[in-house]
């Protein structure tokens, strides 16, 4: 699956190859920290799956309740409803 559209009842498939796959940024909606906030951007290190390594990354806020983290390489296969662990 490379993507779903839930509104629209739309299911979008390709293979392992598909560009479509790869993604640089991702919006996060529910934010839980610890400590005090940095100030933003914030260069630091994300990962999206458990095991991953850490990935490059800049934090952001894009509005009053979301996250904007932009990756430095595409991250493959960013799902909806994700989590995203990010480290300073």
């Amino acid at each position: 699956m490379i993507k779903k559209d839930i509104k629209q009842n739309i299911l979008v498939v390709g293979t392992e190859s598909e560009a479509d796959l790869y993604s640089h940024e991702l919006i996060a909606t529910e934010r839980h920290r610890v400590g005090t906030t940095p100030p933003l951007p914030l260069a630091a290190h994300a990962k999206i799956r458990y095991r991953q390594e850490d990935q490059e990354a800049v934090i952001d806020i894009n509005d009053v309740s979301t996250m904007k983290i932009t990756f430095s390489k595409p991250q493959r296969a960013i799902a909806s409803g994700q989590i995203v662990a990010v480290y300073q």
